[in-house]
């Protein structure tokens, strides 16, 4: 075979390859691209770096804390129906804590200084002061604002006068408040370092007060389903422990000691079909809600990297640290979904699951 005749072969054989690489490639991308399409209903860009933690959705609403360059922060409303910033509100010294609508419309957010922002639909902005500072997320009950005061206890302010209505006050020198629950007419939170306490929302008179052992330094509201409300201690050995309460009479319901891997800092838990879902670092551990009993563990060779989220069947959903999303569906099984980007954060609203990657918001269909 002459020379020629070989190179003209050789390069005939590296095009075929290279057209044969190309369209493997391009397969793969089209995959790529054709999978997640099969998972998002819809794609938003956010304006700003978002604080995803302090992410509220209200109706056709978002409500968020934005890094929009260094040093400047702000507050910002964000139209899920039209696709556009409605306002933006500079304000600095913003913290982790989410906000929340007002009986007067207002959107009502605390700092990481002394001020309390309401902010009205045109972004104008009222700002009440306190003590201190606002370590947790504001309610609301009626037309009152309950906010903690650092240091101080929870204090209740009529929205439209800004009139301090009533104190709770916490154990001088005790711990800052965990965030509290609203039932029904009711207030539930932790003291201090030792008790559980429910007060009426209305005037402040406690209702019932239990103290909780086996307290060490963390102490949480875990959280509250139905008639139940969880909290989270350490033990001085380090040892963790779900306690369920009533929430009409305090009495305690169980108590067990749980994994030592449940996250203390990222908590995150859901009930769904009377179990309760709580995250672990690496694993999702489920109990009985009758008995706190554990009925199953799953593992999982990376982290987990999101909080959880059900859905409207009873699904459950996170995200691990290799930007795979995860689902538990009803009859325990779980799945993996694939996401092509980091999955920093999931929300759920209107039984519609969300997915934040920055810098874009993702509604995903339903599975």
């Amino acid at each position: 075979m002459s020379e020629i005749l070989m190179k003209n072969l050789f390069y005939l054989i590296s095009c075929c390859f290279t057209i044969s690489c190309n369209s493997n490639n391009n397969t793969s991308i089209k995959q790529t691209l054709d999978h997640d399409a099969r998972i998002i209903e819809d794609t938003i860009q956010l304006p700003g770096i978002v604080s995803y933690k302090t992410v509220y959705f209200h109706n056709d609403d978002i409500y968020y804390q934005a890094m929009d360059m260094p040093g400047k922060e702000s507050f910002k409303c964000f139209s899920l129906k039209h696709k556009q910033l409605i306002w933006s509100k500079n304000i600095n010294q913003m913290g982790i804590n989410m906000g929340v609508i007002a009986s007067t419309g207002e959107y009502v957010v605390p700092t990481l200084s002394d001020s309390v922002y309401l902010i009205d639909t045109n972004g104008k902005a009222r700002i009440l002061k306190l003590e201190d500072r606002c370590k947790i997320n504001p309610l609301i009950y009626k037309n009152n604002i309950i906010l903690q005061d650092r240091g101080i206890g929870l204090k209740c302010f009529d929205t439209r006068t800004l009139q301090e209505l009533w104190t709770i006050r916490q154990k001088q020198g005790g711990a800052t408040m965990s965030h509290p629950f609203l039932v029904d007419s009711n207030i539930i939170y932790i003291l201090d370092d030792m008790h559980l306490q429910s007060a009426n929302a209305g005037n402040g008179m406690v209702n019932w007060s239990v103290s909780v052992n086996d307290s060490l330094n963390i102490q949480l509201l875990y959280g509250l389903y139905s008639n139940l409300v969880f909290v989270l201690s350490t033990d001085l050995k380090q040892t963790h422990f779900i306690t369920a309460f009533d929430v009409a009479t305090g009495n305690k319901i169980w108590k067990e000691k749980v994994d030592s891997s449940i996250e203390v800092w990222e908590t995150s838990m859901i009930v769904t079909d009377e179990k309760l879902f709580c995250r672990g670092d690496h694993s999702i551990f489920v109990y009985d809600i009758k008995n706190g009993a554990n009925l199953k563990n799953y593992e999982y060779k990376v982290r987990l990297g999101t909080n959880l989220v059900a859905d409207k069947n009873g699904n459950i959903f996170f995200g691990l640290d290799n930007n795979m999303l995860m689902k538990i569906d009803r009859n325990g099984k779980d799945s993996p979904i694939i996401f092509n980007e980091k999955i920093n954060y999931l929300y759920s609203h209107k039984g519609t699951i969300f997915l934040y990657s920055y810098p874009k918001l993702y509604s995903l269909k339903a599975f």
